[in-house]
């Protein structure tokens, strides 16, 4: 992932907030982040989507591009943030609760499912899921009967036309003209897209939601009050960016109701996540509920066709990572092949039908499949395509990607090797996809979270595997697609492979490492990352004795990567590794993609226990209850959630927790979920 743009992102919150009939006054919200302690309603089950406490993830099922979460700050009832999950425009733009006959809140007991979410107040149960894109159906059952208000907070962010009823559907638009509110913090890295860059800096972002309650209804204020008391009722709630589609949404929803009652609809959409769940059972029972989450995290994050796209996607952690990534996307696919091969292919085609026409695959694509950056990520697709093949053996998807493939292989070969040395350059730290690793910083200057502002050219160990590794595959899908081309992407693999192994092993130090051009020589770059086994992951070398050194000298070292919570991105005793920042971002906090390099190059070296030890250790570590879902990152020296950086109004930054329910975290759960060691 790439936060290194997070300076460029721009903030500005919608608050809503307005007096209500049967309404008490509401109360006061905690001040900065929201803590554990700052909740006042008890809660239970995973993944718990908790408002401000958890930066990104949403409920957000079959591919719908809103979601919600909990609000636990305080007891009125059933209260409910909602999120647009764009790729352009994601906010939160407001809440909702309900109240009952003007009963005062009282203590709320919250249940989350992976579906959705169950509440209970004594007097009430409620359930709230969605049942198809972008609708979502709220239940409510009652003791007794009672008049019921559902409320939604607003301000001068309401559009001009107000609160419509049309048949009995509410449609509530709501617009605001200069910079959105973002959970969090999101993504808008340079150069910006003029109309990207005018979404947020003053175009108007509008909401609407069509609101169709089961019950007559008056409209008062900002409420919708039932004529008559009530014993139970159901609210569907579609959403969209356009008004015409609001009330067809709607519509499609009143006739879903009309086949269906709530109560079969919620056994429909339990059975099929229950089907979903239990079609991909984890080699060991003790971390099913790890299973769980990472399974539930990559059915939310996928993106409904929406704008240009042509087939299914999906984002790293809906809200705060709204885009298709350049090396986050085949990540997910490869998750996805585990039980939908069909929907890893959409995934792959997805990405490259946003392929430039000179080969290149940007960092980052929006909805209408333009680019949001002019650079590059990591090429790891070829691993990706080659698994998917080897489960679906589909030539046609096969014969697309070897296309595609050749096209991007040109480009890297003709746009990132500047030295004309044969070994290729990741231009900014940002196309690395470690962000603000200290491979692209000197020693001597501390910039902070610099992003695209520092700029170097490093003939990067890492983007070499991977071209190493897209070649070889290459040549294997040459034969089976019998192309005159086999042999001309072997030698390529083997050229590369060969200047690899002679400039870029450091025999005193027992590793492969990047190198710099300093003073017209090059240099290693003598830090401590997991870049330094990749040519042993990759099967790029072959001498057993590099192997051996790089994984006893190193990986397995405790002093360096194998400690109690394994593996940093910056060894423990470097002196790169940044301490006072806990290891923030990519300078020693525990990613996952990296973590399973160690992982699965022990395992393909005969290191089985070893490897096994480092699967234990990491899931422990994250499968504590009170994590709740899977991270983005993890701290390398205590286990807990990582960090990531956001920024503040005033332009300074600070630490927040590190997005939920991950994409590529998951899907190596998934992965070492999955094989045949445990």
């Amino acid at each position: 992932m790439n936060k290194i743009a997070l300076f460029l992102v721009f903030v500005l919150f919608f608050s809503f907030f307005s007096g209500c009939v049967e309404e008490e006054k509401e109360e006061a919200a905690p001040q900065g982040r929201v803590t554990f302690e700052d909740l006042k309603v008890e809660f239970s089950g995973y993944p718990y989507y908790i408002e401000d406490v958890v930066t990104g993830g949403v409920i957000s099922d079959f591919g719908s591009h809103y979601g919600v979460k909990a609000n636990l700050t305080d007891n009125r009832f059933l209260k409910l943030a909602y999120y647009t999950c764009l790729t352009a425009n994601n906010a939160m733009f407001s809440h909702s609760w309900l109240t009952f006959d003007g009963k005062k809140p009282g203590e709320r007991e919250v249940k989350f499912r992976s579906w959705g979410i169950e509440e209970t107040n004594g007097f009430y149960e409620a359930r709230v899921f969605f049942i198809d894109t972008n609708l979502l159906l709220i239940n409510c059952k009652l003791e007794n009967p009672g008049r019921v208000s559902f409320h939604i907070d607003r301000d001068d962010s309401i559009a001009e036309e107000g609160m419509v009823n049309e048949c009995n559907v509410v449609l509530y638009p709501l617009e605001k003209r200069g910079k959105i509110a973002l959970d969090s913090a999101s993504i808008i890295p340079p150069p910006l897209r003029p109309e990207l860059a005018n979404t947020v800096l003053g175009e108007t972002v509008r909401v609407y939601r069509a609101i169709h309650p089961s019950f007559d209804f008056s409209l008062v204020g900002n409420s919708l009050v039932s004529e008559q008391p009530i014993s139970e009722f159901y609210l569907v709630i579609g959403f969209t960016d356009d008004k015409s589609d609001a009330f067809e949404l709607a519509e499609k929803g009143k006739e879903i109701l009309h086949s269906h009652n709530p109560d079969q609809l919620y056994k429909q959409v339990v059975g099929d996540w229950k089907g979903y769940l239990n079609s991909l059972a984890p080699n060991d029972p003790k971390w099913n509920p790890l299973m769980v989450e990472a399974m539930t995290a990559l059915r939310m994050n996928l993106y409904a066709p929406r704008g240009e796209m042509n087939y299914w996607g999906s984002v790293p952690s809906k809200v705060h990572y709204n885009f298709f990534w350049g090396w986050d996307t085949p990540f997910h696919a490869l998750g996805y092949n585990h039980f939908d091969p069909d929907l890893a292919i959409e995934n792959m085609l997805l990405q490259f039908e946003g392929l430039k026409p000179d080969g290149m695959l940007c960092h980052m694509l929006d909805d209408s499949l333009a680019p949001v950056s002019s650079i590059s990520q990591p090429p790891v697709q070829g691993w990706i395509v080659n698994e998917i093949w080897k489960e679906t053996k589909n030539e046609t998807f096969l014969r697309q990607m070897y296309e595609y493939g050749s096209s991007y292989m040109g480009w890297f070969e003709r746009e990132r090797d500047a030295d004309n040395d044969g070994l290729y350059e990741f231009h900014t730290p940002d196309e690395t996809g470690w962000d603000d690793t200290p491979r692209y910083l000197p020693e001597d200057i501390d910039m902070g979270f610099v992003g695209s502002v520092y700029q170097t050219k490093i003939d990067s160990l890492d983007l070499n595997c991977w071209l190493y590794q897209y070649y070889k595959y290459l040549e294997d899908w040459a034969k089976i697609l019998h192309k005159h081309e086999q042999s001309h992407w072997g030698r390529k693999a083997s050229k590369l492979a060969s200047l690899v192994e002679s400039t870029m092993w450091n025999e005193e130090k027992g590793c492969w490492f990047d190198l710099i051009s300093m003073a017209e020589e090059h240099e290693h770059v003598e830090i401590l990352t997991p870049a330094i086994w990749f040519p042993a992951w990759v099967g790029l070398s072959n001498n057993q004795t590099r192997i051996e050194r790089v994984i006893e000298e190193h990986l397995l070292n405790p002093d360096e990567f194998f400690g109690k919570y394994p593996i940093p991105t910056v060894a423990y005793n470097s002196k790169f590794y940044d301490h006072e920042g806990e290891g923030a971002y990519w300078r020693g906090q525990i990613w996952l993609i990296t973590a399973y390099s160690a992982y699965d190059t022990l395992k393909e070296h005969s290191y089985e226990q070893e490897a096994l030890e480092l699967k234990n250790r990491l899931f422990s570590m994250m499968s504590t209850p009170e994590k709740g879902g899977i991270y983005e990152n993890y701290d390398a020296l205590t286990g807990e959630v990582g960090w990531i950086w956001t920024s503040r109004p005033d332009k300074t930054f600070e630490e927040m927790p590190s997005c939920f329910q991950f994409g590529w975290s998951s899907v190596f759960v998934i992965e070492m979920l999955t094989d045949d060691l445990y």
